[in-house]
């Protein structure tokens, strides 16, 4: 169960990391923050693969680096990280799971 906590915390990090970095790119436009903001998407990829047991995780990382592939393979792991956690019995919203909700069934 604590899995579910996991994946569930990362991909609520992971769609509003999304979301501001499609801001960021729009209005700011700075690479270095891009750069950032990337590595960051990387390594809440791996937490979000790590919690779902996932064998090569470190090809999804590599797969991040290619700019249109990095994009695909997000949109498949939120909707990986989305069945998994309603799988174990929790509602996921357009920002993801309830954190608190999880951590209710948890206690």
């Amino acid at each position: 169960m604590a899995d579910v906590y996991t994946v569930a915390k990362f991909q609520k990090y992971l769609l509003v990391l999304v979301l501001v970095n499609i801001f960021i790119t729009l209005f700011v436009r700075s690479v270095p923050i891009s750069l950032v903001m990337s590595i960051i998407t990387m390594y809440f990829i791996y937490q979000i693969g790590t919690g779902l047991k996932m064998k090569y995780v470190w090809l999804w990382l590599v797969g991040m680096l290619i700019p249109l592939l990095s994009l695909i393979l997000i949109l498949v792991m939120n909707s990986k990280a989305t069945s998994f956690i309603r799988k174990n019995g929790f509602t996921v919203g357009l920002l993801g799971a309830k954190i608190t909700d999880i951590k209710a069934k948890l206690a």
